[in-house]
């Protein structure tokens, strides 16, 4: 690299680390930025087109930082000693300590164990990639890293760092010992949490079908479903460690609760409380989440048509919820998922803006790092994956 480009780049990143020491990522403007270093604005968009860019080549470089000093890790090390990788994790996050309080701090916190866990499971499933089945595994890995990192942040200074590293091994080794969890199969645990493909369409068809009953609108939700469906079956399938089978179905019933007629938060509560009555838990949390790019009840946009009583108990679950990949993933797709196939995400966005009169800017920014997220597990723009819109 240029010694003079070099030296703008590092310009760029102190300042942008002082400034987001002191706020929230979506407070820091591109103006303030520059002048921290003395530069001009069209320098700063000649490197990054906006500071949530930035924002996430930093972010992805401390996690490479991070991956790179653990070292290789081979599935034996997860089977054999899962407290040797809590040990190295914690040493790597003690590291690289300040830039970690201070690229993931607030609504970031979670996002740095949730990309450093799936740099270690790709790492791993390039290996076997059966290993996985049993998510008991997956249970031992996330304890590793997100143990590790909340260790760090909450208990650095209060237990001397040898002792804190033998607790943190010691637990993780117990965790791994862990076998009556293991011996239902994997068949067994799918068939209990998630319908399959023809169950789900059957599922889809006779929704469409009651909606038409009940509906005054007769919108085309069903196919809507069927889009997000096939953008998130091909979008899982470039993603190692994602079941595009699964996310094909998550996909095709996230609206289920449609079921139950038009309306805006009930069909939320509604499909959550129809797949649970089921028993497809699986698909029962993703009528939950698939609304709340931003997790939380206040994020909502449209209207809360629901008795007291289940706003309540929504309200509840929501809060407990923890996202994972295919929450994220459902997010997504429902965000580009046209009736006729996909559209332009910022198009969609801004037809929800139009009809509802207003569309959140932390809602906006969400899906496009939703976007971003993918493109890098996937190795290509989402486009490209899913297909371009018409037109």
């Amino acid at each position: 690299m240029d010694r003079r480009i070099a030296k703008t780049e590092r310009a760029i990143r102190e300042a942008f680390l002082a400034q987001r020491a002191e706020k929230p990522l979506e407070k820091i403007r591109v103006r303030e930025l520059c002048e921290a270093a003395q530069i001009h604005k069209s320098t700063f968009y000649a490197h990054y087109p906006d500071v949530y860019a930035l924002a996430d080549a930093m972010e992805s470089q401390l996690v490479e930082s991070i991956l790179a000093q653990v070292g290789q890790v081979k599935i034996e090390d997860l089977r054999s000693r899962p407290e040797w990788l809590t040990e190295e994790l914690f040493r790597a996050f003690t590291t690289h300590g300040r830039q970690v309080e201070i690229l993931f701090s607030g609504s970031r916190q979670g996002t740095l164990v949730d990309r450093v866990e799936r740099g270690l499971r790709e790492m791993t499933s390039r290996q076997d990639p059966d290993h996985w089945d049993d998510p008991v595994r997956r249970v031992v890995l996330s304890f590793c890293v997100q143990g590790s990192y909340y260790a760090f942040r909450n208990n650095c200074g209060r237990l001397e760092e040898g002792a804190l590293v033998q607790v943190l091994g010691a637990v993780s080794r117990a965790a791994q010992n862990i076998g009556p969890l293991t011996h239902r199969t994997t068949q067994e645990r799918s068939k209990s949490m998630i319908p399959t493909r023809e169950q789900a369409r059957a599922l889809l068809a006779e929704a469409q079908d009651r909606y038409s009953e009940v509906s005054q609108i007769h919108g085309r939700w069903a196919d809507h479903c069927r889009t997000a469906a096939a953008c998130a079956e091909k979008i899982a399938a470039r993603c190692p460690g994602l079941d595009p089978d699964k996310a094909y179905v998550l996909g095709l019933l996230h609206d289920i609760g449609r079921r139950y007629g038009d309306g805006h938060l009930r069909h939320v509560y509604y499909g959550w409380k129809y797949m649970q009555e089921k028993g497809f838990d699986d698909v029962a949390k993703i009528c939950l989440t698939h609304s709340f790019q931003i997790q939380g009840i206040d994020a909502y946009i449209g209207n809360r048509d629901i008795p007291p009583e289940a706003l309540a108990e929504l309200t509840a679950a929501l809060d407990a919820v923890v996202y994972d990949d295919y929450d994220r993933l459902i997010q997504l797709c429902d965000s580009i998922a046209g009736v006729d196939g996909p559209v332009d995400m910022a198009a969609r966005m801004e037809d929800v803006r139009r009809r509802y009169g207003d569309y959140p800017q932390d809602k906006w920014n969400k899906n496009f790092e939703l976007k971003g997220y993918f493109e890098r597990w996937a190795g290509a723009e989402l486009y490209d994956i899913v297909g371009h819109p018409a037109g």
